[in-house]
């Protein structure tokens, strides 16, 4: 039996609450690889040590070591860490997550391997010794086979996320989003459903380990909404309250109507303009008559919504980014609780990140160590518009954030 080690790198450079919740695709791969015969062990970077990796690399002679790695001020963790690892030893290092798929060459004084796409069956393929090449492509996993993350990988009792108070586990149900948001870096553009069974048995599971709530990380939880009324009825019998992410085009009153009976804390749903034209050239593919009456069936439900807004998309002006202020605080009175104002970042793979000028963008800066700034409170602002420079839009966002409150 071989062993892989998998590491995440600190988020503390990245979020407030870095560590509160575990890396459920680590906990992914490292099922499947118990399950075909491997040995695993995880370490979080959020609450381990370079100490307590270097103890595993000299005494459990690994395999190899796999990296996650994120376009964000994660990457330069991730490949620090890479690069340690190949100073103090010469086992086969590994790449694998959002940028190692999207930028694979740049990781190539980083790395023996990166893997592009899901990284099940090429992580398992570079186990067998199958692989000598530096980029590995991954496939898409039979999810049906897949089971559960192995919570039992790292120690739960570590991550203290809550919502309001309540102690609360991360669960994914699905992969992927069919949509494709010219800002979003989204790999999988077709959506696949853990099976049902497997997802009872993981809520009944988390509820046996006293956790109190659940927050749904899938992109578009409505996507098949029979589907998501019955996991929602799988929490409310296990007693468990639920926050989960969609799209305003993605829900409706019956479905809200459920989610209100059936303990919903929060849903979270991009909402990102107020302005239909800058919505259609960010190819979001929602309207400003389907996010109101969204926002207005949560509100008579009393569902708490919280809505993600940017400013600085392609098109952007001053007066657009004004209607997207205005918008957020008419949203308010209809039933919207939470309002959250970022920047346009331009992450790689995406369609601004490769047609800038086509979208009317101007990217300032590459410096991924600056992007995704999330719960932080200074604004960093990447790129520009042609109407709206850097420095107008963040007076912009200061102004919605101080509209807002």
């Amino acid at each position: 039996m071989s062993l892989a080690i998998l590491i995440n790198p600190s988020e503390r450079e990245l979020l407030e609450n870095a560590g509160d919740r575990p890396p459920l695709g680590l906990l992914y791969l490292g099922k499947w690889l118990k399950k075909n015969g491997q040995d695993v062990k995880v370490f979080d970077m959020n609450h381990d040590s370079y100490w307590d990796i270097s103890k595993s690399v000299i005494n459990d002679n690994p395999k190899l070591v796999g990296i996650s790695c994120y376009t964000s001020p994660m990457l330069n963790e991730s490949m620090n860490l890479s690069k340690w690892l190949r100073s103090i030893t010469r086992l086969k290092i590994v790449m694998g997550g959002y940028h190692a798929s999207v930028m694979p060459k740049s990781l190539i004084d980083c790395a023996n391997h990166v893997t592009v796409g899901e990284g099940e069956y090429a992580l398992q393929y570079l186990m067998d010794g199958n692989a000598d090449g530096f980029i590995v492509k991954g496939w898409e996993t039979n999810l049906d086979s897949l089971g559960s993350p192995d919570r039992d990988l790292l120690d739960m009792s570590k991550y203290n996320m809550q919502i309001n108070g309540l102690r609360t586990a991360t669960l994914m149900t699905s992969r992927g989003c069919p949509m494709n948001c010219s800002f979003c870096g989204n790999m999988n553009k077709t959506t696949r459903f853990h099976d049902i069974h497997d997802i009872i048995k993981e809520i009944q599971e988390l509820k046996r380990k006293k956790y109190e709530a659940i927050y749904l990380v899938d992109d578009v939880f409505t996507l098949r909404k029979e589907r998501a009324k019955l996991i929602s009825e799988v929490l409310k019998s296990e007693g468990m309250k639920f926050r989960a992410t969609t799209r305003a085009n993605f829900i409706n009153e019956d479905i809200v109507e459920t989610f209100a009976k059936n303990g919903c804390i929060t849903l979270s749903m991009g909402i990102e303009s107020g302005n239909e034209e800058i919505l259609k050239k960010c190819n979001k593919k929602q309207t400003l008559e389907q996010i109101t009456n969204a926002i207005k069936i949560c509100g008579k439900y009393k569902v708490p919504v919280k809505g993600f807004f940017i400013i600085g998309l392609p098109g952007e002006t001053e007066q657009t980014a004004k209607e997207t202020i205005n918008y957020a605080n008419r949203l308010k009175s209809l039933g919207l609780t939470t309002a959250d104002f970022y920047p346009l970042i331009p992450y790689p793979g995406t369609d601004i990140w490769d047609n800038p000028e086509r979208n009317g963008i101007k990217i300032n800066d590459y410096d991924y160590s600056h992007y995704l700034q999330a719960t932080k409170n200074e604004i960093y602002v990447p790129c520009e518009t042609d109407n709206l420079n850097a420095e107008a839009i963040k007076l912009l966002i200061k102004e919605a954030k101080e509209s807002w409150k």
